[in-house]
């Protein structure tokens, strides 16, 4: 059992401005103009944080990662936002849980990133 944690990437204003817009004139709003929940990953009780592989599909190093996180509200299954800082705090406190890559996990960027896709 753990907790999972997502994040919602903001809006940019020119964003906001265009969904206004859409609306103010009755437009269709699609689901290219919706940004979708984002699984970051997965922290259990004695084990290193889990990342979710999908989370870097279009990012090549931990300071875009991070940054990406910066641009996000995060939040977690239980209690709701989670400041950017405190989540990162809680991934670093579990840094000390030491395991090596295997046929289900794998190290990248210094953090632990599960093999598969689908895990919850």
């Amino acid at each position: 059992m753990g907790t999972n944690y997502y994040c919602y990437p903001k809006y940019t204003n020119e964003q906001k401005l265009g969904l206004i817009k859409k609306i103010s004139n009755d437009e269709a709003v699609t689901s290219n103009d919706i940004k979708e929940r984002i699984h970051i990953g997965k922290s259990s009780a004695g084990w290193r944080f889990l990342f979710n592989p999908t989370i870097i599909e279009n990012l090549n190093s931990l300071d875009g990662l991070k940054t990406f996180l910066e641009n996000s509200i995060i939040y977690d299954e239980y209690k709701g936002e989670l400041p950017n800082k405190d989540f990162w705090e809680m991934v670093g406190a579990k840094e000390a849980y030491k395991y090596e890559q295997d046929e289900h996990h794998e190290i990248k960027w210094g953090l632990w990133f599960s093999k598969h896709f689908d895990f919850s």
